[in-house]
């Protein structure tokens, strides 16, 4: 069986999810979960925590029902032990508890969509880098 830490680039978009940038201090002290578009954003808020002295790791989700049919064990790898939780999703919360098992920070939708363009709605449900350093209290 394929496991996280083992699969190389390419695979481990199959796995449903993989650490995309490991944090810089021995321990994460935050772990940004995020899918699609929202990397970039996370991707970013990473950089400026980091900034900040925040150990911060980035997880990558391309697919969050791949990632749940994972071992658990393999789920655990990619969240590190007392780390801060932060979710950055455009879409709704709805799944992303059953990956983190406990409390965890939601940077999303709270409500039904609305039209405009991308980076509109990015900044009218709060999808933001400064949201998420906001959520981490840097």
């Amino acid at each position: 069986q394929l496991r996280l830490g083992d699969a190389v680039a390419p695979l481990k978009s199959a796995m449903g999810g993989f650490i995309l940038e490991a944090e810089t201090g021995p321990n994460a002290e935050i772990v940004l979960l995020a899918s699609g578009s929202e990397v970039g954003i996370a991707q970013q808020a990473r950089e400026a925590l980091e900034a900040k002295g925040k150990s911060t790791r980035l997880v990558s989700v391309p697919c969050l029902d791949l990632l749940l049919e994972q071992p658990r064990s393999e789920i655990d790898k990619l969240l590190a032990k007392d780390a801060q939780i932060i979710i950055v999703e455009a879409g709704i919360e709805m799944g992303w508890h059953q990956l983190v098992q406990g409390p965890a920070d939601f940077i999303g939708m709270n409500s039904f969509g609305a039209s405009a363009p991308a980076s509109d709605l990015y900044q009218h449900f709060g999808i933001t880098v400064n949201a998420i350093i906001e959520a981490a209290g840097a």
